[in-house]
């Protein structure tokens, strides 16, 4: 959460019903989204220039910090610390920042695939459909 305007601006990363949006309230209670996104950070450390200052027009976030993990196994997993930029100031207007719907060559979705156990499981139900 950080100041923005006259009310409060929130990052809904990834879990519930509102996940991957922003969202704002004027009040800093009733939330409503004013964005969704498709590539927000994680586990987010935003840099927020004027919290804690009492402000009555917070003028937003323009980077912070992430932390990811690299995706191996549990024994060789290692955490990574890195910067994130984004465009949810009142100062900057960079449309490049609020593209949407990228699209993904067929591969990156291949790489999502089935463990070899649900293949086993699908594999199984489908011969006991012969």
């Amino acid at each position: 959460m950080f100041p923005f305007k006259d009310g409060i601006a929130a990052l809904v990363i990834r879990d519930g019903n509102e996940h991957n949006t922003i969202q704002y309230a004027p009040d800093g209670v009733n939330f409503k989204i004013a964005a969704i996104s498709e590539f927000l950070p994680t586990a987010a450390g935003p840099y927020i220039p004027d919290a804690f200052t009492n402000t009555k027009n917070g003028q937003g976030i323009t980077w912070g910090i992430s932390h990811l993990t690299n995706v191996t196994t549990w024994e060789n997993n290692h955490s990574i610390l890195l910067k994130f930029d984004c465009d949810l100031s009142q100062k900057l207007d960079d449309p490049e920042m609020k593209r949407a719907h990228n699209y993904f060559k067929p591969e990156f979705y291949y790489k999502m695939g089935l463990s070899k156990k649900q293949k086993e499981r699908i594999e199984k139900e489908n011969n006991s459909l012969e």
